[in-house]
């Protein structure tokens, strides 16, 4: 990853979650596994080495439009275990969305054949994740997050309702992931 100004902050944040969560959560397996992480200052250059993963919840939802009610319950309580382990370590994902939720076939099944059951979600992109206790969250006053996923009152920094605001994303995806389409896109005019 190339190190801009803005995309440094990002980049060093993400590096800094994933190394707690390695840490800290090491066996949890729907979080992404950080491996290896090096600063290449030559080239002025991040390199983050993760796990390898399939395919992102985005792209599984383009080839497979009907799931049943059953199907995504099962995604659905894996992206919830993610979540619950994050804030039990007091860490808020504030970007939760069908792109930054990754599958890994542990099946032998061709991607074309696999079905939910053949794949294990991780939660991933940690770029815009915070630690709640970082008082830095409340000197910030950008935007954050992806609107058409994040929940009303995102763009409000008040620390009390941060935990909170997964748990919007975890009960929004499952309604989008139904129907597979963004529902309140036509409100993003100016936030």
């Amino acid at each position: 990853m190339s190190r801009g100004s803005t995309n440094a902050t990002y980049i060093a944040r993400e590096v800094a979650i994933l190394k707690e969560l390695t840490i800290n959560l090491k066996d949890h397996e729907n979080i992404l596994k950080l491996y290896r992480h090096e600063e290449v200052s030559i080239r002025n250059c991040i390199y983050i080495v993760t796990e390898l993963c399939d395919l992102s919840l985005r792209d599984f939802l383009k080839d497979n439009d009907k799931l049943s009610e059953e199907s995504i319950k099962k995604f659905f309580i894996q992206i919830g275990n993610a979540l619950v382990a994050l804030h039990s370590k007091s860490i808020i994902h504030r970007d939760l969305k069908p792109d930054n939720i990754l599958l890994v076939n542990k099946s032998n099944k061709l991607l074309e054949c696999a079905g939910v059951d053949d794949f294990i979600i991780k939660v991933a992109d940690f770029g815009l994740a915070h630690f709640v206790d970082d008082q830095s969250i409340l000197s910030t006053s950008t935007f954050c997050g992806t609107p058409m996923y994040i929940a009303p009152e995102g763009s409000s920094l008040d620390l009390t309702k941060a935990l909170r605001l997964g748990l919007h994303s975890l009960q929004f995806l499952p309604f989008l992931v139904f129907h597979f389409h963004v529902v309140f896109q036509h409100f993003l005019v100016v936030l």
